[in-house]
């Protein structure tokens, strides 16, 4: 297996400017409150759902019938392993059980045509395996962008509770689940 080096990000001209993330990536819509989970956090970029999943088809032996599986790759795995130990050594295990607002800044590295929304489900779900919050179908507002190119290729992750209302926020107050 070959070794793996820690993530660097080392980032173009183009990327040199200074970036306001509100700027680049839009400014929360609705009201309430809100938390900040992860603020601009730099993480790998994610395998595309091509290289994520792959299903076989296997026949049931006591019906003859076949059905599709469908797994996560060695590299999906090796993925998610990465993200957990990024974001357990930021301490951003937060087990968020509420509404949350989801903002990626997607920075590849070459000027190739890429299809944004193929790496938005490999990551929702690395986020979940690595405990930020519970479950994917918590993302209530998604907004995707492509960002500066950036070798190594990288996305930058923002993602915020919404604490719709006063009793969500003395929930909040006293503590996370």
């Amino acid at each position: 297996m070959p070794e793996s080096k820690p993530f660097e990000l080392e980032l173009g001209l183009a990327a040199n400017a200074e970036i306001d993330p509100r700027q680049i990536v839009g400014q929360p819509i609705g009201a309430g409150s809100r938390r900040v989970l992860l603020a601009g956090v730099a993480l790998p970029m994610p395998p595309s759902v091509n290289a994520y999943w792959r299903s076989r088809v296997i026949t049931v032996n006591a019906t003859g019938r076949q059905m599709a599986v469908v797994y996560v790759t060695h590299e999906g795995k090796a993925y998610q392993q990465l993200m957990r130990e990024l974001l357990l050594e930021q301490r951003a295990w937060h087990r968020s059980p509420h509404p949350l607002l989801l903002r990626v800044l997607l920075c590849f590295k070459d000027e190739r045509v890429h299809d944004l929304d193929n790496r938005i489900k490999p990551l929702q779900d690395a986020l979940k395996t690595s405990h930020v919050y519970l479950d994917d179908k918590q993302v209530k507002q998604l907004e995707v962008r492509e960002g500066p190119l950036t070798t190594p290729e990288a996305c930058f992750v923002w993602l915020e509770e919404i604490l719709p209302d006063r009793r969500a926020n003395a929930a909040w107050i006293k503590g996370p689940a």
